[in-house]
Formats: structure tokens, C-alpha cells, sequence
């Protein structure tokens, strides 16, 4: 269990020039563990609740809560690995922009941009991602939603593979991305890195 106070200042330009503050807490509860077989078997399991709260107590110009909670899952066995993941999250009040959900990234609907979803971000968000990898050669199904509170909610997906260029569990991976619409294939190319 961690805890942590957040205090930013910044100038928003619309519809004048002025300094607010987003000032927050922070609390996180994360469980992980590993079931080791072997040198080449196990299972990896990450889970977590974030409830970061702005409050008038703390002399923020912004009051909101956002509960958001994860589940990560990986099953290796040799050179094979399935990755699982889960997001939602949900949020009271009015936010800045940074702490506003958002989707289409190197990890979640890849293939999509941001600003396709909801340029503004979302105070509402569910996301999941089914992988496997075989060596260095991978593919994925991603499926997610941003949104508001009172609006429709509009399922996106994307597929895709991926060339992992370090060792099985992390370093850096290309992606080739394309995101499910109707209309023309667009697809997309990524660069990242695991941590």
C-alpha cells in the first residue's frame, strides 16, 4: 500500500491566462506475486485499486475523486507466453485534463490515437487485452471504452502483431497495429518499452 500527496500548479489559457492548482491524494493498493515452476514455467499475477481524491482541503481548484482498478495476468511456458489485462475506472466531479481517462496508446486500443476516442479524455473507462507470443513474435486483441458520465458508451477494437527486440518478459517491442472501424485499413506502427 503506498500514499502520496500530488501538488501541481499550472496556466490555463482559455478564456484568459490564469494559474489553477490540481492538488490531490493519492492512494494505491497493488498485490503481485509469481508461481515459479521452473526456469521456463510460471505464472505472474499484478493487481491494483488507485483512488486518487482533490479536495477544497487541500486548495485545489479542482474537486474530484477517481477510483480506477487493474489486473494483469501472464502464463509462461517455454517459449510461449499469453498475456491477459483488465482496466476500469470511474470518476466524481470535474478533473484536469491529466488525470482524465484516456485510451490509444503503445498499451491500450493500440492502433488508435487519443484524440479519436475522446480528445478531452473521459470520467469513465473499461479496457481489456488478450496476447500471445511465441519467442519474440506476438500478436494481440485489444477491446476499451472512454467516456462521460449520461453519453453512450462506443466499443472499439483493434488486432495486431508484435516483434519483441529483448528478452521474452521486457525490453523493447515494435508494433503493428490496426484498428477495427468500417471503412479503410489505416494501419499503425509503434515503438515501445517494458519497464
Amino acid at each position: 500500500m503506498t500514499g502520496s500527496v500530488s501538488i501541481q500548479h499550472f496556466e490555463t489559457q482559455f478564456p484568459a491566462a490564469t494559474m489553477q492548482a490540481a492538488n490531490a491524494l493519492e492512494t494505491t493498493l497493488r498485490y503481485s506475486t509469481r508461481w515459479r515452476e521452473s526456469g521456463s514455467h510460471g505464472q505472474e499475477l499484478d493487481a491494483g485499486y488507485t483512488l486518487r481524491a482533490a479536495t477544497n482541503f487541500l486548495e485545489t481548484d479542482y474537486v474530484y475523486t477517481r477510483h480506477a482498478v487493474h489486473a494483469d495476468y501472464a502464463l509462461r511456458h517455454e517459449n510461449h507466453l499469453l498475456r491477459l489485462s483488465v482496466l476500469a475506472g470511474h470518476m466524481n466531479g470535474e478533473a484536469p485534463l491529466f488525470d482524465r481517462f484516456s485510451l490509444g496508446n503503445t498499451r491500450t486500443l493500440r492502433g488508435w490515437h487519443k484524440f479519436d476516442i475522446a480528445p478531452l479524455g473521459g470520467d469513465r473507462v473499461v479496457h481489456g487485452s488478450a496476447g500471445y507470443r511465441y519467442r519474440a513474435i506476438g500478436i494481440f486483441y485489444d477491446a476499451g471504452s472512454v467516456w462521460d458520465h449520461g453519453k453512450e458508451s462506443e466499443d472499439r477494437h483493434s488486432v495486431g502483431v508484435t516483434l519483441a527486440l529483448g528478452a521474452l518478459r521486457d525490453g523493447p517491442y515494435l508494433t503493428l497495429a490496426f484498428p477495427l472501424r468500417s471503412g479503410a485499413i489505416q494501419p499503425l506502427f509503434m515503438m515501445g518499452m517494458n519497464f
